[in-house]
């Protein structure tokens, strides 16, 4: 097989939200409570239950306003922070040829601190508490194996969402960046023909609420191990401490048996 991409061409996505309910209903994922916070947006953002989401943004540019829209979802990074992250062996597979990262039945909560959450530099990753265990987009790994797109790319109505051979995907995009750049200057591939996902945007990134293109995840990384090792830490000092306490003690007893 080779190597395949995601590719969302944001100048075709109507906002429907087609690929989120068959994500929803692929993955057999429960619906979650809404609220209106301003923003035809729901939910405010991706969760354990829900693996895509469709983001809806308004700008002004150039003294016109615009209606945003574009699919949110795992990039499915050719090298995973949370996979890099997870200590659990297994937890998190890479099928490199589909492009497709997803968390399997040998995620354990009890066995980590749930460092693949931290490992993630988009913060894509979540935890389903009924489920116990970490959860994402998997990119539908069942249907690719049988030569099939994944379910959010079958529903698309407008062609918006395309999966395929990496080449002919990479193409596409540069041949649709060159044209949309004759209208939209700061048109983009977001975050870069390097990545498994592509977004063709027409807009500065941060006006579609995408996270910050290219992050850096040794930061987090970083970050991350250093809590880490916090407990570590306490427990070395701990054990130090009584280790001295049972010294002195002891030493006590010793200069008091002198003494009589």
């Amino acid at each position: 097989m080779k190597e395949k991409i995601f590719l969302i061409d944001t100048t075709k996505c109507i906002g429907c939200r087609g690929c989120q309910v068959a994500c929803k209903v692929w993955n057999n994922l429960d619906p979650e409570d809404t609220k209106n916070w301003g923003s035809y947006q729901n939910p405010g953002n991706m969760s354990g239950t829900t693996y895509t989401l469709v983001r809806f943004s308004e700008v002004i540019e150039d003294g016109k306003l615009r209606f945003l829209f574009s699919k949110d979802q795992c990039r499915h990074c050719a090298m995973p922070g949370c996979a890099d992250a997870c200590p659990v062996e297994g937890a998190i597979y890479q099928w490199k040829e589909a492009g497709a990262v997803f968390v399997t039945e040998k995620c354990d909560p009890s066995k980590c601190r749930k460092e693949c959450l931290a490992g993630c530099p988009f913060e894509v990753m979540k935890f389903n508490e009924k489920a116990n265990r970490a959860h994402k987009c998997r990119l539908c790994p069942e249907r690719i194996v049988v030569g099939a797109v994944p379910a959010c790319t079958k529903t698309c109505p407008t062609g918006a969402l395309s999966f395929g051979d990496k080449d002919e995907m990479v193409k596409i995009a540069e041949q649709k960046l060159a044209e949309m750049k004759k209208i939209y200057p700061t048109a983009e591939l977001y975050p870069g023909t390097d990545w498994h996902v592509i977004w063709l945007l027409t807009s500065k990134q941060e006006h579609y609420h995408l996270a910050e293109q290219n992050p850096t995840l040794f930061k987090k990384k970083e970050k991350m191990y250093h809590l880490a090792e916090i407990p570590l830490a306490y427990a070395i000092f701990g054990a130090a401490f009584l280790g001295g306490l049972s010294k002195l003690k002891e030493r006590k007893k010793e200069i008091q048996s002198k003494k009589k």
